[in-house]
């Protein structure tokens, strides 16, 4: 007998979410308009054998091409392709059902939603280092996010700190990247990032957010607009998003958004909270300025040789975010001087050795699309 499809499947098939949102006729991971990412049900247990697989997977996967021509992409395809087959040849209904009592998904206890987070960005991160990546990662990413459903966004928003805000959704929307990127690959220019970031989504508590969102109106909304090329970076807020956009000015979150590419740091951090209010602040605040710094270590070259400071392209788009509200003198020069709070002491030791000379230069470096290989944890 063929099993019921419960309201997981159901959610994609239906304008249940919202019309705005959701185009019923499309059933490519849910929506014409979003292309949800956390619809475990689609993959797994709604279909017995691997004809339902073999009929669609061309439908499920084929906008991946438009998306990127990330390196390898075809191999990824494939090993995803042999693992759902594998699951539904063998009619499984794939809960995870695993004794480890490290296990995140097995913990009876109901964890804050930033530990939710914090747990699915560590499995996400997981997934992505290994060579050749394993099935069993694959299903715990799937399964964590999954979950994200059944939080009470709604009831949150109304207890929600700025502190929880932003740490969850700083894990949400790096978790969200890396789901994406490994199913359907990378986008490769900006026009391409555009585009991938307004489709890409997860729903969390009957809430849909785009990754497009949960940057633009969501963290970065306190801070400054661009517009890069032709894309005009500046996004309408959604019922949704007005409920958790930050009230509250946060430079560092330039430095910590963590795009996957050369153009970001090497390591993806993993943003957590104390106890209470005061130690939550704190250990965010200790969170960011590390990931700050090492974000700068990387991207920020100081050559003291040639006289030369070359600042890192998304600093220089969003300048204004570095400088006091009302701040007249934005150039290149100043924003090198702005920066110098947010840099290590190692960094901040070259700065001043190369300030003793009056006659430095300023450089903008390159933005680039590429995107790095595996990502590593800092907790």
């Amino acid at each position: 007998a063929e099993p019921e499809i419960d309201d997981d499947l159901l959610l994609f098939q239906t304008d249940s979410i919202n019309a705005k949102y959701v185009d019923e006729n499309d059933t490519y991971f849910g929506a014409n308009k979003r292309v949800i990412v956390n619809a475990r049900r689609l993959h797994f247990g709604c279909f017995p054998t691997n004809e339902y697989f073999h009929k669609n997977d061309k439908k499920l996967l084929r906008r991946s091409n438009s998306f990127s021509k990330l390196q390898g992409r075809h191999r990824r395809k494939s090993l995803i392709n042999e693992w759902f087959s594998v699951m539904f040849a063998n009619g499984l209904s794939l809960s995870v059902e695993n004794t480890d009592a490290q296990n995140p998904i097995n913990q009876h206890s109901s964890p804050e939603p930033w530990e939710q987070s914090a747990n699915l960005l560590r499995a996400a991160l997981k997934l992505v280092k290994a060579e050749p990546p394993s099935q069993r990662d694959f299903i715990t990413v799937c399964e964590l996010a999954s979950s994200l459903k059944s939080i009470n966004m709604a009831k949150w928003s109304n207890t929600m700190t700025e502190e929880h805000k932003m740490c969850f959704f700083l894990n949400i929307y790096h978790a969200l990247r890396i789901h994406a990127t490994f199913i359907l690959g990378a986008p490769s220019s900006i026009f391409g990032w555009d585009r991938f970031g307004q489709k890409i989504s997860y729903v969390i508590g009957g809430m849909v957010f785009s990754l497009a969102e949960i940057e633009h109106c969501i963290l970065r909304k306190p801070l400054s607009t661009v517009k890069i090329l032709f894309v005009d970076i500046n996004y309408n807020s959604s019922a949704f998003t007005q409920l958790f956009e930050l009230k509250k000015r946060e430079p560092r979150i330039n430095l910590c958004l963590n795009y996957g590419n050369l153009s970001s740091a090497s390591r993806v951090p993993v943003f957590e909270l104390g106890t209470d209010a005061e130690t939550s602040a704190k250990k965010l605040d200790s969170l960011l300025a590390k990931a700050s710094q090492e974000f700068l270590d990387e991207q920020l070259i100081i050559d003291i040789r040639k006289k030369v400071i070359r600042i890192p392209k998304i600093c220089s788009w969003y300048a204004k975010d570095f400088f006091e509200v009302g701040t007249k003198e934005t150039g290149k020069r100043p924003l090198a001087h702005a920066l110098y709070r947010y840099m290590s002491p190692t960094m901040q030791q070259k700065f001043m050795q190369l300030c003793i000379e009056s006659d430095f230069v300023v450089k903008i470096r390159s933005f680039h699309f590429t995107q790095r290989v595996g990502s590593s944890i800092e907790t």
